[in-house]
């Protein structure tokens, strides 16, 4: 079985209650976010919801330097 997901980036506050909406109409499975580097205090407003998340980790085009 397939599922299908709703892509968005961390700092897309302004999608969340949309997407509670889209998930209530079964249009998508869960969330994947991708969580952009320093958006920090966007992240208690994504866990306050009532949706599967998955999380997408960052990478070095995003910024990400694991080397700090």
């Amino acid at each position: 079985m397939h599922k299908l997901g709703l892509k968005l980036w961390s700092t897309n506050d302004g999608y969340i209650t949309p997407a509670i909406e889209l998930y209530g109409d079964k249009v998508f499975d869960y969330v994947e976010l991708f969580v952009v580097p320093g958006s920090a205090q966007y992240l208690d407003k994504w866990a306050e919801i009532n949706l599967p998340i998955i999380l997408h980790a960052p990478h070095s085009h995003a910024g990400l330097n694991l080397s700090l």
